[in-house]
């Protein structure tokens, strides 16, 4: 999955259907999220640290209310 920034959302190319918080975008046929999501998205993938940035295999401050995947994740956001 890669996240980008992109107007005040997060765009979530190549994402699977089951990303928190996400709603598809027909314009762009990839999901969204709003920006604000930025940490619950990454700490869904296993991709968020306890120094508030990105990095791949941390456990999720929200696995117990969210589903957690490790999936690779590509941050440009």
């Amino acid at each position: 999955m890669r996240v980008e920034f992109d107007g005040g959302t997060l765009l979530l190319r190549e994402a699977s259907e089951d990303v928190p918080y996400a709603e598809w975008d027909d314009r762009v046929e990839e999901y969204r999220a709003p920006a604000y999501r930025y940490r619950n998205v990454l700490e869904w993938a296993d991709a968020w640290n306890d120094e508030d940035s990105p990095s791949a295999g941390q456990e999720s401050a929200h696995q117990g209310t969210i589903q957690s995947a490790t999936i690779a994740v590509e941050d440009t956001a």
